[in-house]
């Protein structure tokens, strides 16, 4: 086999390749934007949890004063007639912690269906991801398969490169 044949099938080797490579860099690309998105949700979701926290322990604050008022509101109802007067100023505070434990709790199912809406998209990116890395194998595998056939065809041709030689040698 001449250099121009080798020349021609390392020609159709990159010919071929090429599309290979494409898809490899195009799926490599939709992988960094996607890892992007995902590192942004990430940020988000701390930020939205942070925020939970701090709700978590305000609800958690209101719910002991709202126990600590309902003991004495337990103690206080021996009393009733005399102690009307701090009853209704406890009704009062009551009511108040009532309007911001209402407040948290809409916050609180806001934050919920958002963390519920990223943790949905963080498992869409995954799914998309994973099939990405499968791709990525597969063309990986046809890489090496056509490394093999070339190694193959270099044999081949280094065969009759041998055979060539043997033959000249023969004639003169």
């Amino acid at each position: 086999m001449d250099r121009e044949t080798i020349k021609l099938l390392s020609d159709l080797l990159d010919e071929k390749l090429e599309p290979i490579k494409a898809r490899l860099d195009e799926h490599s690309a939709i992988l960094n934007e996607h890892s992007a998105i995902l590192k942004e949700h990430s940020s988000i979701l701390k930020e939205h949890s942070s925020i939970l926290n701090e709700h978590s322990a305000v609800l958690k604050e209101h719910s002991e004063i709202l126990n600590k008022h309902s003991a004495i509101l337990n103690k206080h109802s021996a009393i009733l007639n005399e102690h009307s007067s701090i009853l209704n100023e406890h009704s009062s505070i009551l009511n108040e912690h009532s309007e911001i434990l209402k407040v948290h709790s809409i916050k609180l199912d806001e934050h919920t269906q958002i963390l519920r809406a990223l943790e949905h998209s963080a498992q869409a990116n995954k799914a998309e991801q994973d099939k990405m890395t499968n791709d990525i194998a597969r063309i990986q595998g046809d890489i090496e398969s056509i490394k093999k056939g070339l190694a193959g065809v270099e044999l081949i041709t280094a065969n009759n490169w041998s055979d060539i030689v043997k033959i000249k040698s023969l004639i003169q």
